[in-house]
C-alpha cells in the first residue's frame, strides 16, 4: 500500500515542486497539495492520509500566526506523520522542534533528492535530518538534553507576548504578577535560543518557526479555525 502523502507550503511555486517529485516514486500516493492551513485543514475532512510535508507557515491557524492546526488534523488523521521542510537551521529551532515531537527535518536544499527518504523516515517513526543538517543533528541531541520543552504556561506567555500585549496586560490576563511573567519570558526564550524580542518576532512573523513550538499538544484546549474553499487540489 502506497504512502498518502499531502504536501502544504506556502510558496505555490515550492509546492508545486514537492508535488512533482512526489509523483515519480510508485510507494507515494499524493492525496493533495495545500497552501496554507485552511486548505490542509479541508483536504483532511475528506480524505485520509499518512503524512504531512510542510513547511511553518503552511500549518499556522488563519487568525494566531504562533498556533498550528496540525492538533485539528490528528482529529481526522490519529496516526499522522510530520515532515517539516524549510530553510531552518538555528540549532535551538531543530532541537525545539524534536522536542515537540517532529523528528524528520528536511532542508528545502535537500528537497530533490531526499524527499522520498524523509516521507519514508516518517511513516515507519524514524528520526531523520537531511544531509544540508546532519552536521546539527548531535548538537540538537545534546541541546534537548540541556534544555526541557517548552512549558504549557511558557507557551501560553509566548503567544500572549506576541499577539501585542505587553508583560502588564499579560499578567493580568492570567492572573499572575509581573516578575512572574518576565521570567516565564526569559525561561522560554533561553530554550529557544533567543536572547532579544527582535529575534523571538522574527521567529514568529517571518521565519513561522513558533507554529511548530507553540501549537498545542495533548489535553490543550483546541480552538478551532474556521475554513474555507479554494484552499487546496487534488491530483
Amino acid at each position: 500500500m502506497p504512502i498518502r502523502v499531502v504536501s502544504a507550503d506556502s510558496q505555490p511555486i515550492v509546492n508545486i515542486g514537492v508535488g512533482e517529485v512526489l509523483r515519480q516514486y510508485e510507494d507515494i500516493d499524493l492525496v493533495g497539495t495545500a497552501i496554507d492551513s485552511e486548505g490542509i485543514l479541508e483536504l483532511a475532512a475528506h480524505h485520509t492520509f499518512d503524512v504531512l510535508v510542510t513547511d511553518s507557515h503552511a500549518i499556522r491557524a488563519r487568525l494566531d500566526c504562533c498556533q498550528s492546526v496540525i492538533p485539528l488534523i490528528r482529529l481526522h488523521c490519529p496516526e499522522l506523520r510530520i515532515v517539516a521542510h524549510g530553510g531552518m537551521s538555528h540549532l535551538a529551532q531543530l532541537a525545539a522542534m524534536e522536542r515537540r515531537g517532529i523528528n524528520v527535518l528536511l532542508h528545502r536544499n535537500d528537497t530533490v533528492r531526499h524527499l522520498a527518504d524523509a516521507v519514508n523516515a516518517a511513516y515507519i517513526k524514524a528520526r531523520y535530518f537531511s544531509p544540508s543538517l546532519a552536521h546539527a543533528q548531535p548538537a540538537a541531541c545534546e541541546s534537548n538534553r540541556a534544555h526541557p520543552a517548552l512549558t504549557r504556561r511558557e507557551r501560553e506567555v509566548l503567544a500572549l507576548l506576541l499577539s501585542g500585549r505587553t508583560v502588564c496586560e499579560v499578567a493580568n490576563a492570567i492572573h499572575r504578577c509581573k516578575q512572574t511573567i518576565s521570567a516565564h519570558k526569559a525561561r522560554a526564550m533561553a530554550k529557544l535560543g533567543v536572547a532579544r524580542d527582535a529575534d523571538l518576532f522574527r521567529l514568529a512573523y517571518e521565519d513561522g518557526f513558533l507554529a511548530f513550538c507553540l501549537s498545542p499538544q495533548d489535553g490543550d484546549r483546541l480552538c478551532v479555525p474556521a475554513c474555507r474553499t479554494g484552499g487546496t487540489s487534488a491530483p
